[in-house]
C-alpha cells in the first residue's frame, strides 16, 4: 500500500463512512476545519461547521455520520488530486440528497490536507453551502412536519426552540409567536426568510 500523502488521502476519501480506517489514517491530535473558520448562525444548525483543533479522527467521524442523518450520498467524485511535501488538493463534486424531501443538490468541493508521518494531521473541506441552502432549511420544515417535531426535540444537537430564539432574538420570537407576519429585517444574517416564516406556520402549532 502507498504511503505517498496523495495516496493516503484518496484513499480516506474512499473510506469516509469507515470509522476503522479514518482512525488508522488521521492523526490523534489531527485539526479538521469543516466548511468555515466561524460562523455562528451555521454552527447552530451545522453543529460540525467550523474548527475543531486536534480533535484528531472523531471530528471527521462526526461530521460525516450528521450528513448522513440528513443527506443521501449520490455521487461523491474526485476531479483532481494532486500534491507537493505533505500538502495535497482534492477538488470535485458530489451530489446529495435530501432524506426528508427526496430533493437533490449537487456541489463543487475542495480539500485541503497536510500529512505527516503517514497520517493526515489537518484537513480543511470546504463547499458550496449556499447552494444547497434552499434544500436544508426546508429540510428542517418537512423534517418537523413529517417526525411531528416538538420544540424539546433536537436538529443537529440543538433545540429547536433554542435555536430560533437565539439566532432570532428573545423579542423577535415572542412579537413571531403572537404575529407570524413579521418584518424580513427582524431576521438575523444567516437564517432565510423561508425558514422563518414557514417554521412558524407549519411547526409553530406544535407545542
Amino acid at each position: 500500500m502507498s504511503s505517498q500523502p496523495k495516496d493516503l488521502v484518496a484513499r480516506l476519501l474512499e473510506n469516509t463512512w469507515n470509522e476503522s480506517v479514518i482512525k488508522e489514517l488521521v492523526a490523534v491530535d489531527a485539526t479538521y476545519i469543516s466548511l468555515c473558520y466561524s460562523n455562528p448562525p451555521l454552527h447552530r444548525i451545522m453543529t460540525h461547521a467550523g474548527v475543531h483543533a486536534k480533535e484528531g479522527p472523531q471530528a471527521v467521524i462526526s461530521t460525516f455520520a450528521n450528513v448522513d442523518k440528513i443527506w443521501a450520498n449520490e455521487d461523491f467524485k474526485i476531479e483532481a488530486l494532486f500534491g507537493e511535501g505533505p500538502d495535497v488538493a482534492v477538488f470535485g463534486r458530489f451530489t446529495y440528497r435530501s432524506r426528508a424531501l427526496k430533493k437533490a443538490y449537487t456541489s463543487p468541493f475542495s480539500i485541503h490536507c497536510k500529512v505527516e508521518d503517514g497520517q493526515v494531521v489537518y484537513m480543511l473541506f470546504m463547499e458550496d453551502t449556499r447552494g444547497g441552502k434552499p434544500i436544508l432549511d426546508n429540510e428542517l420544515i418537512e423534517w418537523g412536519k413529517d417526525m411531528g417535531l416538538r420544540w424539546e426535540e433536537e436538529w443537529y444537537g440543538n433545540k429547536l426552540k433554542e435555536i430560533l430564539t437565539q439566532s432570532l432574538g428573545e423579542e423577535v420570537f415572542r412579537r413571531a409567536e403572537v404575529n407570524p407576519v413579521a418584518k424580513e429585517g427582524d431576521i438575523e444574517e444567516g437564517w432565510s426568510w423561508v425558514l422563518y416564516v414557514s417554521l412558524l406556520r407549519h411547526i409553530f402549532v406544535l407545542s
